[in-house]
């Protein structure tokens, strides 16, 4: 799986560890008050969807790492209009946008030459 935040790749073919995560929350209302017998549950019409996924990257030396994990965090966009994932290296392309993205968190360590990024994404509307 690809991922990209807008022209920024976060994550190409076999860098995604297993154990992606997508949660969706819809925006609900629940009015009630003194002596009600029953709520009133209002659909806002609002979607938030976050999702969640770490990345394994292999550096030429340890410092290459050191230095990457140092960097990475400045150069990840904190907002994307579209965030796209696209899995097509086995069997038919499928591709998801995440509409209005904010990367809330970026967390990386390093063992060795390789390095470790956790990703947690808020968006919108799923396509």
């Amino acid at each position: 799986m690809r991922v990209w935040a807008d022209n920024f790749q976060l994550a190409d073919n076999g860098q995604i560890e297993p154990g992606l995560e997508f949660n969706g929350e819809r925006n609900l209302q629940i009015d009630e008050g003194a002596r009600w017998v029953e709520i009133q549950v209002r659909d806002r019409l609002n979607e938030r969807n976050t999702i969640t996924f770490t990345v394994n990257r292999l550096h030429a030396s340890i410092a290459a790492a050191e230095r990457f994990c140092i960097e990475h965090g400045k150069t990840v966009p904190r907002l994307a209009k579209v965030l796209k994932m696209v899995c097509d290296y086995d069997g038919p392309r499928v591709e998801l946008k995440l509409l209005n993205a904010g990367i809330a968190t970026v967390q990386s360590t390093y063992i060795g030459c390789t390095s470790r990024h956790s990703y947690q994404i808020i968006g919108g509307r799923i396509q």
